[in-house]
């Protein structure tokens, strides 16, 4: 690893980078017109706003995000000794409420010859989801990012639902879990529903790992039942995230 962050987003498997990007779809428009804005992560989204600067459609502006993902998760897993690959691992639109999202989740992992991998190599992996919002002549996009040891990441889909699934498994150091990030589709927006992290540890088996416990650092029909405060997707960033970690175990809801 290059530097301490790194080394901590390792050790922790923390959500690395969830910025808000703002890209208008208008095929007339060009720079500043365009209303291409970053959020919460302005130098992340440098490369994105500098590739989206010209209007495009809806295909564009997925192949744009795609190639922003693509690029942030080779910048995690920076190793001048390794090549990394980076991988389109989903890129699709879905409607919800007959609104249309799309998709993304890109994977980069290191070049390896197949005759030196073995079932025990274990390899950084890191990875990048983006959920895109289409509007009338623009797009919003929330990204996140996990780095880890021989990650793993998917996105699951259930009715009004969407769970992002970073699943970090480094059998070497006995640190596994798996991060749940569940939102729902309500009226015209996603909210958080469930923030959620498994811990495993080592079975009976050598190389088996069991479920030792859950913690459900934020679910929305505990922790806001009367629906007051329900958490938009644009606001749910890394800071936002550890901060509801920190408010679970202080008042009790999780434990050491």
């Amino acid at each position: 690893m290059k530097n301490v962050g790194k080394v901590k987003i390792l050790t922790f498997a923390m959500l690395l980078a969830f910025g808000v990007v703002n890209a208008k779809a208008d095929s007339h428009c060009e720079g500043e017109e365009c209303g291409i804005v970053c959020g919460s992560s302005v130098e992340e989204c440098a490369e994105f706003i500098k590739k989206s600067s010209a209007g495009c459609d809806e295909d564009c502006v997925m192949d744009n995000v795609v190639e922003y993902l693509q690029n942030q998760v080779k910048q995690l897993v920076d190793d001048s000794e390794v090549d990394y690959t980076a991988h389109i691992l989903l890129s699709e639109n879905k409607k919800f409420a007959g609104k249309k999202y799309g998709f993304a989740l890109v994977e980069a992992m290191k070049d390896f010859d197949e005759e030196y991998r073995t079932e025990n190599t274990h390899e950084q992996k890191s990875h990048c989801a983006a959920i895109i919002k289409y509007l009338p002549n623009k797009a919003d996009v929330n990204a996140v990012c996990s780095y880890g040891i021989n990650e793993e990441a998917r996105i699951d889909f259930k009715g009004a639902y969407f769970t992002i699934v970073f699943e970090i498994n480094d059998f070497r150091n006995r640190n596994v879990y798996k991060n749940y990030t569940t939102y729902k589709f309500i009226d015209d927006d996603f909210y958080l529903y469930q923030y959620s992290r498994e811990y495993f540890k080592a079975g009976d088996k050598k190389g088996q790992f069991v479920l030792d416990k859950t913690d459900i650092f934020y679910r929305q029909p505990r922790d806001d039942k009367d629906k007051s405060v329900l958490i938009p997707i644009s606001v749910a960033n890394q800071q936002f995230m550890e901060n509801l970690v920190k408010q679970c175990y202080k008042n009790g809801k999780c434990k050491e």
